[in-house]
């Protein structure tokens, strides 16, 4: 044995084991899977690991996997009913009928302890070193594994282990791709405990992952902690405040530390029953016995049809296209016509016609006409529309006939002339307008802009800061003053707008006929008098005064209710 020794561990190879014992006889099976241990190395480098029994820390992945076992034994009966009403309804198969059964029946595959022990003594007879392991074979690998030595698996959770440094995993086509540990550790930027401890972390078969925290996340807490050893680092993992977050089911890992930092396993008493590969012999061997019935049903069909077929020689190609058209050699071509002619009536002999030229016949020679079982019949073309040339139609009555007018030039159109521009409409004087509308009149000539509504204060600012840049302290002292002034203003004329509305109320409640000379002054200060058309007796001094006061009160009155929306 050389220094770098191979140890390969059989039971990763599953997929293969599968398929060889699925479908061919144990002994054959057997050469299939040796012929794929060759690939690797001869016997005197490879070491052989095969599984033994079941381990405590790997139950609950057991019992998912017997879980899913049972899910594809349910849908392989479904499947199996499916196509075996098809078949004994002499109905056409779908491809995919067959395929459910395969893929259901690859799900409920197990290798039972028979079936491996009879392979354990095919390799031991054949000079095979093997090693028959207490539970899993990847701690019995680690626990032997050398620094020069090479681990050949499918497993992914093999670099877990501290003590294997290299690892062959194989692929499809008779591939494999080469691990070095120290390499994944320098590409990933960790030491070879914070490896394992990783490992120990994110899901594998004997936990699952802290919800929320996958691979990525887990990386980069582990990659900030100081341990030297993998137990030190997922309890500085355990510990992070991130994690504590997450962590809402006390997680510990220890079933993954115990497996892959202290390479150990327990042997468990619960072992899978040979009941399952029984099961699976059962419906493979429905399922083979169902694709026989297929096959006969189907060469009983064709039989049939090739009795009752009709060799048919096309006289000329086929105008349309036929995407599926395969194209036949010469030779089947020449069989397919010779076998024609043997199953045709002789030709019958026609007498020749003396009026055909003979200059073509080196041509028809050469190219002779192919027998037709049948002489093909010539009608003459008929057509159900009648031809009678050109014809003469009579004229139309008058009243249809199109008389001629000479041409009109089309008169030019005439540009609309544009108006002047109407004068806007003038608003109604106090004089004219009725009782309804000396509201509305006077709110529009009362309308006015607030002090502090045309003041744009951001203008102000902007103004402020070019005359006075640098200087913040000045600039808010001046903007300050200046809205102090707009609010003042604004606060004196409302307190003079109440003012005029209570000596007005005042007016009113005393009287039009008891108001003194001086409030007659103070009211014509206020207002300017108010002429009335419908006062007829203009030349009545007393009366057009009255009229004028009563006018002037009554303004004030309707002045009144703007004053108390001002307030």
């Amino acid at each position: 044995m050389t220094d770098r020794t191979k140890r390969l561990d059989v039971l990763s190879f599953y997929s293969i084991i599968r398929n060889a014992y699925s479908f061919k006889a144990p002994e054959e099976a057997h050469q299939v899977l040796e012929a794929n241990f060759l690939r690797y190395g001869g016997k005197d480098r490879l070491i052989l690991y095969i599984d033994g029994g079941a381990a405590v820390e790997k139950e609950e992945t057991a019992k998912k996997r017997k879980a899913n076992r049972d899910k594809a034994a349910e849908k392989c009966y479904k499947n199996l009913d499916a196509l075996e009403q098809r078949v004994t309804n002499n109905q056409k198969a779908r491809k995919r009928h067959f395929v459910d059964v395969k893929k259901s029946l690859a799900s409920l595959f197990y290798w039972p302890s028979s079936v491996r022990q009879d392979f354990i003594d095919y390799l031991i007879k054949a000079g095979w070193t093997v090693r028959i392991c207490e539970t899993e074979a990847d701690v019995a690998i680690a626990a032997d594994c050398r620094p020069e030595d090479i681990v050949i698996s499918a497993d992914s959770d093999m670099l877990a282990y501290g003590t294997i440094y290299t690892l062959w995993r194989p692929i499809s086509r008779g591939l494999h791709l080469a691990y070095s540990r120290a390499d994944v550790c320098q590409t990933l930027g960790l030491s070879s405990a914070q490896l394992t401890a990783l490992a120990c972390v994110v899901s594998n078969d004997y936990g699952r992952n802290i919800f929320s925290l996958g691979p990525v996340t887990s990386l980069s807490v582990i990659m900030n902690s100081k341990g030297e050893d993998p137990r030190s680092i997922v309890s500085e993992y355990l510990e992070n405040e991130r994690v504590q977050s997450k962590n809402t089911c006390d997680k510990t890992f220890e079933l993954a530390l115990r497996v892959f930092a202290d390479q150990l396993q327990t042997p468990s008493t619960c072992q899978i029953s040979d009941s399952v590969y029984s099961s699976f012999n059962a419906l493979r061997q429905r399922f083979m016995d169902l694709c026989k019935r297929y096959q006969q049903n189907r060469s009983l069909q064709m039989t049939f049809n090739s009795s009752n077929s009709m060799d048919i020689i096309r006289l000329r190609s086929s105008s349309t296209s036929n995407r599926y058209k395969t194209v036949e050699s010469p030779a089947i071509q020449h069989s397919r016509l010779t076998r024609a002619r043997i199953t045709m009536p002789p030709p019958v002999e026609q007498p020749q016609d003396s009026s055909i030229s003979h200059g073509n016949q080196t041509g028809e020679a050469l190219h002779p006409a192919l027998q037709r079982t049948r002489t093909p019949r010539h009608q003459p073309r008929y057509s159900f529309k009648s031809r009678k040339g050109t014809q003469e139609h009579p004229r139309p009555p008058m009243m249809k006939q199109l008389a001629y007018k000479p041409y009109k030039e089309p008169e030019t159109k005439r540009k609309k002339e544009t108006s002047a521009p109407k004068d806007p409409p003038t608003l109604k004087t106090l004089s004219k307008s009725t009782a309804a509308t000396d509201k509305l009149a006077i709110t529009r000539h009362l309308a006015y802009h607030h002090p502090t509504s045309s003041l744009s204060i951001g203008t102000l600012k902007a103004n402020i800061r070019l005359a006075l840049p640098n200087q913040l302290d000045l600039q808010q002292e001046v903007m300050e003053v200046i809205q102090g002034a707009t609010s003042e203003a604004a606060r004196v004329k409302r307190e003079a707008q109440r003012l005029i509305g209570c000596y007005v109320e005042k007016l009113d409640k005393i009287g039009i006929d008891h108001i003194s000379s001086v409030d007659k002054e103070i009211l014509r200060h206020l207002c300017q008098p108010v002429s009335m058309e419908d006062v007829k007796d203009t030349d009545d001094i007393a009366a057009d005064e009255k009229t004028t006061i009563r006018s002037m009160v009554l303004w004030t009155l309707n002045l009144i209710p703007t004053m108390e929306n001002l307030k």
